[in-house]
């Protein structure tokens, strides 16, 4: 056993500088998470996963009461803490810092305890200083919580004993993370799979163990929901979510991908390298984690239609068997050059971002956006100002008691708005491919009565997006544009009876004439 493994807890009583290193990385970490919360600009989707939120707590069911495009679990993992400290779109990036936290203080624990504090310590820097890793698991969406499972996974797979705990556990995480996402599932099955043969020969009961557990959370926290709506449960986390990727033509950029952790990305090419020179090779366990993450980023990125944003989760354990291999492979390096690689790894880190972004000639409003991929966004510093002006004139405009309308849903959160149960999916809500009867069933909208909504002179305002593809310009599930004919109709009834009452970078809203010389609008 690594004397790391037995001595780490009392190294870091002794180590005045290990704490100092400790508490600095901690700072590091909270000030770019809080930049990250406050700063990242607002994703089209984040309105309806805090809405979804919302509704569980309110007793509804995913599918049967309205739609969710995701599996059905992250609603009721963040439901409860979002009902404590209030919805909203901080409040949801808060929660989802809490699961990052968690996140990379597994990832680094388990390698300051196999390895060197230190090196811990460099691993949490890493991911706490790539903007682009800590915007996407920051935002109101899936990667925080699935990050956090799946590091809970590669801790149990790596640190536990065989036996029906770990395949249990294995299983229930295994569930749950793909529960939430259901990408996330290769990476679970493959430790799942590994742990059967992990240190031992498995025997009968191993295999009873291991499959019963699995079926055991799968029909516990995944079956309910089947039997509440089958065809729901068939069509969002599966049908929809195919079409969507079909539909799309392009492939995730490799430059894209490396900026999400570039150091990480150069380990591992240089660990085989590494283990051919010196000899020395990861253990097993490491190297099937490293397996586990290699096997998922290749099912979530190679595919057509695939963001790098699919990739965030399996990050932390790609860095974690990289950082186990490199240490095993130098192990019995002079210390001077091992901080020669890691100077040079460190410079790496620094540059690669900026670098990859000047050779693809990607325009940035600021220097830290450099880091960001090509297809994101630049930080808005402006957001937390714009989100209170809008938020002031849903509050202004729209009475309590009225429907919330329109795809930009985090204002409804923001205002504790209702919102009709067709149209909860946000910029996804709008169906040409499905007759009346079947859209009613999937809580999708028509044309025909979103223009109906439109029309109603008792409609005082529209919260709308910016960029008007996420204004119901597609159709669920072929995501065919909206007509010309149907385009054009609707923009004749808005510049008739509607007149903008706010525009920045993340809002639009429209309200009715007649509703703003009723009210007199806040400054």
């Amino acid at each position: 056993m690594d004397r790391n493994l037995t001595d780490f807890p009392a190294t870091f009583r002794a180590s005045r500088a290990l704490r100092i290193a400790v508490v600095l990385a901690l700072a590091v970490h909270l000030a770019s998470a809080a930049f990250h919360i406050f700063f990242g600009a607002l994703n089209v989707d984040e309105g309806f996963y805090s809405l979804a939120a919302r509704s569980v707590m309110q007793g509804e069911v995913p599918y049967r009461d309205f739609a969710y495009a995701q599996m059905p679990l992250l609603p009721y993992v963040n439901g409860p803490l979002l009902s404590w400290i209030g919805y909203g779109l901080f409040a949801q990036r808060f929660v989802n810092g809490l699961w990052v936290f968690g996140a990379v203080l597994i990832a680094s624990y388990l390698v300051a305890r196999r390895t060197h504090p230190f090196i811990g310590i460099l691993l949490a820097l890493t991911f706490s200083t790539a903007p682009a890793w800590m915007y996407f698991v920051h935002l109101g969406k899936t990667y925080a919580f699935v990050s956090f499972a799946v590091m809970l996974a590669t801790w149990a797979f790596l640190e536990m004993k065989p036996g029906w705990k770990k395949f249990w556990l294995l299983g229930f995480l295994g569930v749950l993370g793909a529960g939430c996402r259901l990408p996330a599932g290769p990476f679970f099955a493959v430790l799942w799979i590994a742990a059967l043969w992990h240190d031992q020969t498995p025997t009968w009961r191993d295999f009873l163990h291991a499959f019963v557990g699995l079926a055991f959370f799968a029909a516990t926290l995944l079956l309910p929901f089947y039997l509440l709506s089958p065809e729901g449960s068939r069509f969002w986390p599966f049908a929809f979510q195919l079409a969507s990727v079909l539909e799309r033509k392009w492939r995730a950029g490799w430059e894209d991908i490396v900026k999400m952790a570039p150091v990480w990305w150069a380990s591992l090419m240089l660990l085989p390298v590494l283990a051919a020179t010196t000899r020395r090779v990861p253990r097993s366990a490491e190297i099937m984690v490293g397996f586990a993450a290699l096997v998922a980023l290749a099912l979530n990125l190679l595919p057509i239609g695939a963001y790098e944003e699919y990739g965030v989760p399996f990050m932390l354990p790609l860095a974690c068997a990289g950082a186990l291999g490199i240490h095993s492979c130098t192990v019995n390096w002079h210390p001077g050059k091992r901080r020669a690689l890691l100077v040079a790894l460190g410079v790496w880190q620094l540059s690669a971002a900026p670098l990859l972004t000047h050779f693809h000639g990607t325009a940035r409003a600021d220097f830290i956006s450099l880091w960001l991929p090509s297809t994101v966004p630049s930080f808005d510093r402006n957001l937390p100002i714009s989100l209170v002006r809008a938020r002031n004139v849903v509050e202004q405009l729209l009475p309590k008691e009225s429907p919330f309308i329109g795809p930009n849903l985090i204002l409804a959160v923001e205002t504790g708005r209702r919102v009709p149960s067709n149209l909860r999916l946000g910029p996804f809500t709008m169906t040409r491919d499905f007759d009346a009867e079947k859209a009613h069933r999937l809580h999708l909208a028509t044309y025909a009565e979103m223009t109906a909504i439109f029309a109603d002179p008792a409609l005082p305002l529209v919260a709308f997006f910016p960029a008007s593809p996420f204004n119901y310009s597609w159709s669920v599930p072929s995501f065919r544009s909206q007509p010309e004919a149907e385009r054009q109709q609707w923009a004749e009834l808005f510049r008739r009876d509607f007149e903008v009452v706010e525009s920045s970078s993340q809002f639009l809203l429209l309200a009715r004439r007649n509703a703003i010389r009723a009210t007199e609008l806040p400054k």
